[in-house]
């Protein structure tokens, strides 16, 4: 049985829904497989090491969704799909600074590591996710105090791919880690293509990533 968990972010209260299902369009989505539990009650101080993933694609129940699913297991960690969120392209005047984006900063600040999830579009992350990882500009002007809090932070990536592997594909990710002062920490290649013989090595690959993100040294 799925189990629903609520998120009360802040002022404003996020809900959570089940694979594409929302309460309201203005609601944070978060994807519910069976792999999310109740987190702890908002007294409690956030634990150290507390994942989060950002899952960014043009589908909820995609190839992505099965990487993240074949990499965390069984594990409780909150999955954000920001295709369930408003979050607007990156304005220089700020006047799009009350959709979602901030809350779900401060609500990312509260996580480490933090993970984004994207597959491969043209070789680079889909538009979803840039947009999102532009709006990262906000924490370096609006919100310096938001920005600030992401040093020290370890960053995951996972991803899925149908053909080639993308070349110089995690360069933006990791760049972008170097600028905030955050730990790049590597990406889980999710292989969906025909080739039988490369896809029986996503078990392997994800079962090494899933060690590096919940048993690290």
């Amino acid at each position: 049985m799925l189990r629903i968990l609520i998120i009360l972010c802040f002022a404003m209260s996020f809900t959570v829904s089940c694979y594409g299902e929302t309460t309201s369009p203005t609601n944070m989505k978060q994807i519910d497989s069976s792999l999310v539990e109740a987190t702890a009650p908002q007294s409690q101080k956030t634990p150290a090491y507390n994942p989060i993933i950002i899952f960014g694609s043009s589908r909820s129940d995609g190839n992505t969704l099965q990487a993240i699913k074949l990499v965390i297991k069984n594990q409780p960690v909150p999955v954000i799909d920001l295709r369930g969120l408003n979050i607007s392209d990156y304005d220089y005047d700020s006047m799009n600074a009350s959709d979602d984006f901030i809350p779900l900063a401060e609500k990312m600040m509260e996580h480490n590591p933090i993970i984004l999830a994207t597959p491969v579009y043209w070789y680079s992350m889909s538009a979803v996710m840039k947009t999102f990882i532009d709006r990262w500009t906000d924490l370096l002007s609006i919100r310096k105090d938001l920005g600030r809090r992401l040093a020290n932070k370890d960053l995951y990536i996972i991803t899925s791919y149908g053909s080639s592997m993308p070349k110089g594909f995690e360069d933006p990710f990791s760049q972008t880690s170097d600028y905030f002062d955050m730990h790049y920490k590597g990406c889980f290649y999710f292989y969906s293509g025909k080739d039988t013989k490369q896809a029986r090595e996503n078990q392997l690959s994800a079962e090494k990533f899933h060690e590096q993100i919940f048993l690290p040294k």
